[in-house]
């Protein structure tokens, strides 16, 4: 082997831990996330408000990133604030309107990137039902 390389890696069995991390190394390998580390005051606000923010809220507060907030916050075993759906637009209620009868409340809710349940409800309001519902209410299917 190389001489410098090998007093090269001596050098690097010298180093602490600490100082290891310091160069964002763990000793496998490079560490993601060493210069970022949460302090107490970080975490007890993340534990005192568990329930009352979403992790988009909590990323602007603490200015960190959304999967930052969400991998503390599982580390923790702490429940965030589920994140609601904007309400639909005039376009989409429209959308839904024009096309049930061309779709069930499943493929309106692919292609509407919404959940079933609430394509089905707002359908439902406006008198309208998808193309299987008309197809299983003949019959007497739910």
């Amino acid at each position: 082997m190389n001489e410098a390389f090998i007093t090269h890696m001596r050098k690097i069995d010298e180093l602490s831990k600490a100082e290891l991390l310091s160069y964002g190394v763990s000793g496998k390998g490079v560490q993601r996330g060493v210069g970022n580390a949460y302090t107490t005051k970080e975490e007890e606000f993340l534990i005192s408000t568990e329930g009352q923010y979403t992790c988009t809220e909590l990323s602007i507060k603490l200015n960190r990133t959304v999967s930052s907030i969400g991998s503390k916050a599982t580390a923790l075993g702490l429940h965030l604030k589920k994140g609601t759906p904007p309400p639909m637009t005039e376009s989409e209620l429209l959308f839904i309107k024009e096309n049930a009868h061309l779709y069930t409340y499943a493929e309106l809710a692919r292609v509407m990137a919404r959940n079933k349940s609430n394509i089905r409800r707002r359908a439902v309001a406006m008198g309208v039902q998808c193309i299987l519902e008309v197809c299983n209410s003949r019959v007497g299917v739910y």
